[in-house]
């Protein structure tokens, strides 16, 4: 008895049947489509992001504070225009430690050369350096990691 009342249900009504299928086929489709655009969309700004380059700048206190009145600097920090080099492994211990590639920190300074003349100058980098971090004792950084290109 029941193996016949399927029989006259698939027999009787094809259209609605055929509709049914074509409606989960379809949306089955759509579905898996818009999961892999959705997916790649992410992979694919990581990338294009990560060919920029650096998109995290630190600059130290006394470079955010400009506190002049009438002329005159009252920027309590005045002087202390340099991060430690001592302090760098702390910026791997972030919330965002995992995302941090690599770091290099520039120093900006002039100079004149010993027989005297004009002051020209100078920028030094770290190009590759292996410093370890916490959790990491083999991390490397510098301009390579940061700039691949």
């Amino acid at each position: 008895m029941f193996i016949r009342m399927l029989g006259q249900s698939f027999l009787r009504g094809r259209r609605r049947k055929a509709l049914a299928v074509a409606t989960v086929v379809i949306s089955a489709s759509l579905i898996s489509a818009l999961m892999t655009i959705s997916i790649n969309v992410g992979d694919k700004m990581s990338r294009e992001l990560k060919s920029y380059g650096a998109n995290i700048t630190l600059a130290p206190k006394s470079e955010s504070l400009p506190l002049e009145i009438g002329g005159i600097d009252y920027n309590p920090l005045r002087g202390q225009t340099f991060l430690a080099e001592s302090d760098l492994p702390a910026i791997k211990e972030i919330f965002w430690r995992n995302n941090i590639v690599g770091f290099a920190p520039f120093l900006k300074i002039r100079v004149r050369p010993a027989g005297g003349g004009k002051s020209s100058p100078l920028i030094g980098v770290w190009f590759d350096k292996n410093l370890p971090v916490a959790n990491e004792p083999d991390y490397r950084t510098g301009v390579r990691a940061i700039y691949p290109f």
